[in-house]
């Protein structure tokens, strides 16, 4: 389930240009970060300037400058500089163009985004979630996942699975949308989209590993940061047989969520948390996953529920996934967001240099 496309993933976000080397001018227009977050423009001085990161801040006090030092993650650019209408899969947002909410500086690729975020601010945001801690609850998840994982080819192959892909594309004229996913079980993911114009294409791509994540653009690397790295983990978490995989794992937890009807079909849900974030799915009478939802990122890029809906299971190396996804979006359907995945393969050799950040 890409969560992200947006949300789940919107990778064609990177088409927004990258800043020029900000190292020579200061962020922010040379206002004091520290003084920002708290409400208030006092110029900084620029025999008091720090390099972080890719941006030069300038301080108005030695104190002020300390305390940046002591806690660079409270007043630095929030979202590794991505614009934060768009999310932290976008392009990099312009230093000079900020929005101070919650004490925190946000910065955006234009006007209309810092405009759009500041009418909703939250909206454009995720929200942390705290880890269940009912013993109980959390037992009963357990069981829950371990009788969805029998319907989708036993607990044993679930934890041995080793590698995944399928691929979608969509055509409209001259244009044709391809995209990849490429799953390295158990933490690593990319997450491909080739777009074709006439005789042109554009590839681009989201990478995460252990080690790192990263985009590419034609080819050419970007390192991306931790609120980048996080909202892969979601769109990776996002897979139902990888949620399974995960709570089988022990690294993720999972809780029940009662029962409810989906398009005529009654499904048991569980909850499950992974890295500050849930996901709820439910499992039909066959004990397959038949739906996913949470607060995702829809078509407009701001969160609300986010729900797909699972069909036409297929039997791929020993487990059965779907290839049929529907998508609703804060209860509308969004045929633009349906998927139909094809060339699916369980446990294949991946290319070399897949996951390989370019040098």
């Amino acid at each position: 389930m890409r969560m992200i496309r947006p949300t789940l993933s919107f990778p064609w976000l990177l088409l927004l240009p990258a800043a020029a080397v900000m190292a020579q001018q200061p962020a922010l227009r040379g206002l004091d970060p520290v003084a920002l977050c708290k409400g208030q423009e006092q110029p900084g001085k620029p025999e008091l300037a720090l390099q972080h990161g890719a941006y030069r801040y300038q301080f108005a006090s030695a104190d002020q400058q300390a305390l940046f030092t002591k806690d660079p993650e409270r007043y630095e650019i929030q979202l590794g500089g991505a614009c934060a209408r768009m999310g932290p899969l976008s392009g990099t947002g312009d230093a000079q163009r900020w929005l101070v909410h919650k004490e925190r500086i946000y910065i955006f690729a234009s006007d209309q985004c810092r405009e759009g975020f500041r009418k909703r601010h939250d909206a454009f945001l995720a929200i942390d979630e705290p880890a269940p801690t009912d013993a109980a609850a959390i037992a009963a998840g357990k069981a829950l996942v371990e009788r969805a994982a029998l319907g989708h080819g036993g607990a044993e192959r679930l934890r041995a699975w080793r590698s995944y892909r399928h691929e979608r594309s969509a055509k409209n004229g001259d244009t044709t949308d391809l995209r990849r996913t490429w799953l390295q079980l158990p933490a690593t993911a990319r997450f491909d989209h080739d777009y074709t114009q006439g005789d042109k294409t554009w590839r681009y791509a989201n990478v995460l590993t252990p080690a790192t994540t990263f985009s590419l653009a034609n080819d050419k690397g970007k390192l991306l940061g931790k609120d980048a790295a996080h909202e892969l983990q979601f769109e990776l978490f996002g897979e139902p047989l990888v949620a399974l995989r995960l709570v089988l794992a022990g690294d993720a937890l999972a809780v029940p969520a009662g029962t409810r009807e989906v398009g005529g079909v009654a499904v048991e849900e569980f909850t499950v948390w992974y890295h500050q974030r849930t996901i709820t799915f439910g499992i039909g009478q066959d004990g397959r996953v038949r739906t996913a939802r949470c607060r995702g990122r829809g078509p407009g890029l701001w969160f609300a529920t986010l729900e797909r809906v699972y069909d036409d299971f297929q039997e791929h190396g020993g487990l059965h996934v779907p290839t049929s996804v529907r998508v609703l979006f804060d209860g509308q359907d969004v045929p633009a967001m349906h998927e139909r995945r094809e060339k699916i393969v369980v446990d294949g050799e991946l290319p070399d240099g897949l996951f390989t950040a370019p040098k």
